[in-house]
């Protein structure tokens, strides 16, 4: 859910941006600030070493809400910001999913973990993207 949110964000900011009054000059390096908040949120993973995975849920869960939040603020500076974070908290808290459930699941299940993970993730996405669409228009 978090993921799905995240990446509904980003999508949806990449229209958003503009019409707020971002020149579209500067969209793409915009989007690319954001891309390496997902890319800091990954290498981050190295440096912390928090066992409770509860704790990294709910904050990074939080990390997505800001970044969500951002995109009514109508300021382009919050909205890339809030995307940065956002990207930064999804990928922070999928690597640290990935090596949880890792330690946890053979690697003969691996598999069959990873098909039931990604149609969990698309049926969210077909649940949330006209919802999204919908309230970003």
């Amino acid at each position: 859910m978090v993921g799905a949110v995240d990446v509904l964000v980003l999508f949806f900011l990449q229209a958003k941006l503009p019409a707020v009054g971002l020149n579209k000059l500067w969209l793409g390096p915009a989007l690319f600030a954001m891309g390496i908040g997902a890319a800091a949120g990954a290498k981050a993973t190295e440096y912390f070493n928090e066992k409770n995975y509860r704790r990294i849920g709910v904050l990074c869960a939080v990390g997505v809400s800001v970044s969500f939040a951002s995109v009514f603020t109508g300021n382009y500076y919050l909205m890339i910001l809030g995307g940065f974070i956002g990207a930064f908290s999804d990928n922070f808290l999928q690597v640290r999913t990935d090596v949880f459930l890792n330690s946890m699941i053979p690697s003969e299940q691996r598999a069959t973990l990873m098909s039931v993970n990604s149609f969990a993730f698309s049926i969210i996405m077909i649940i949330l993207s006209p919802i999204f669409g919908l309230m970003f228009s």
